[in-house]
């Protein structure tokens, strides 16, 4: 899945390698290791299989997200192992930036907190009461400072699908279990975009360890 329009996960830097999780493991006998080896890949996958995930919480990489509010509430459930700092509205003016979705789904009367893969009946219908919306907040959001309400006061009129930025730094295990439950097909549809390019990143940076728990953890081969 690719993110929509506007949106992103730029890397940063990260810390540590799948070394680091075999060698922190390892540690426990008071043994250490410079070069990485086939020794390494069987106690990584021996930990993941066993779910002895500590090492792997010294292993961290940082992130620039930018994603629609609504977005980042329920990626903020997540915050064991994750350090995160966020884009203030009571210090910067929120520019424009949107999220329009073009498709809009049906809700579900079976599953409450879900939605069907049918589209609503009119989809221009709601594409434009969105849009409207979308207008008639940021006016007044843009008045209520011309009036010289403070930013802290005139953000609470902003939509949740407003786009906004934070920073994380995310351990191994944390990023997984993101990982683990919303890039699943009953997340909201709007974030499982965001965990698969997670796991893309983390697959690249700990490309041993991150196939381990995808193996034993959700049958991945």
């Amino acid at each position: 899945p690719i993110l929509p329009d506007g949106c992103s996960i730029e890397y940063i830097d990260h810390y540590g390698s799948d070394l680091r999780v075999a060698n922190t493991a390892r540690v426990s006998m008071d043994k250490w290791k410079e070069i990485f080896d086939l020794d390494d890949v069987g106690l990584i996958n021996y930990l993941a299989k066993n779910k002895h995930d500590s090492p792997m919480r010294h292993c961290v990489a940082t992130f620039r997200f930018a994603m629609p509010i609504f977005v980042e509430r329920q990626w903020f459930k997540h915050r064991l192992g994750i350090e995160v700092n966020s884009l203030s509205g009571r210090y910067v003016q929120f520019d424009e930036q949107l999220y329009l979705p073009t498709e809009y789904r049906k809700g579900s009367k079976s599953i409450k907190q879900g939605s069907l893969d049918k589209l609503v009946n009119d989809n221009l219908l709601a594409y434009l009461l969105v849009t409207e919306s979308y207008r008639v907040a940021y006016e007044t959001y843009k008045s209520l400072l011309a009036i010289g309400v403070c930013k802290e006061q005139a953000r609470m009129v902003l939509p949740l699908s407003l786009m906004t930025r934070f920073v994380a730094t995310i351990g191994i295990q944390a990023a997984f279990h993101i990982y683990e439950l919303r890039f699943h097909e009953h997340a909201q549809r709007e974030i499982q975009p965001f965990a698969y390019q997670l796991g893309q990143h983390f697959s690249r940076l700990y490309p041993v360890t991150w196939k381990a728990l995808l193996e034993h953890r959700l049958n991945v081969k």
